[in-house]
């Protein structure tokens, strides 16, 4: 092999490398938390279900899980929101208990090939009287099968 063709091949080792990188590499935010969005239901107040599982990198005991709204009131609705809110353990709709107040606020959804993310901040209080409240950072999940709305 000359030292061309070898220069030429570390370059191109080099800039996969970089691609993969910037393909595969973990999304990065400041968030406190992080979780899923699913397809929840067809009615206009309930589209969605929000699950956060970890808190400041440990998984959480009892997920929280938030019913959100449809898509429009993601993209526009930039103020906070009290949304019907839950802490399970396991997966839902498991046991489950109500959570006496829960907000969410959504500041950026994103649509990205096969990346669709949704951000923003949430506060809960728990049956005890504890509070928690953070930001967070979600990835939706697409259902399993397809489903129409009408």
């Amino acid at each position: 092999m000359s030292r061309r063709s070898k220069t030429l091949r570390v370059r191109l080792l080099k800039y996969a490398a970089w691609c993969s990188f910037l393909l595969f590499a973990p999304h990065a935010t400041g968030s406190d938390a992080s979780g899923t969005v699913r397809f929840h239901s067809c009615k206009f107040i309930s589209r969605y279900r929000l699950d956060l599982t970890r808190y400041k990198g440990r998984a959480l005991d009892k997920s929280n899980v938030f019913v959100v709204p449809n898509d429009w009131v993601l993209e526009h609705e930039k103020g906070w929101m009290a949304v019907e809110g839950m802490a399970c353990a396991g997966p839902w709709p498991g046991d489950c208990e109500r959570l006496v107040e829960s907000r969410i606020q959504i500041l950026r959804v994103t649509h990205r090939w096969k990346r669709h993310r949704i951000s923003g901040n949430f506060a809960v209080e728990f049956q005890g009287g504890r509070k928690l409240e953070g930001s967070f950072t979600a990835k939706f999940k697409l259902p399993p099968k397809l489903t129409i709305c009408e």
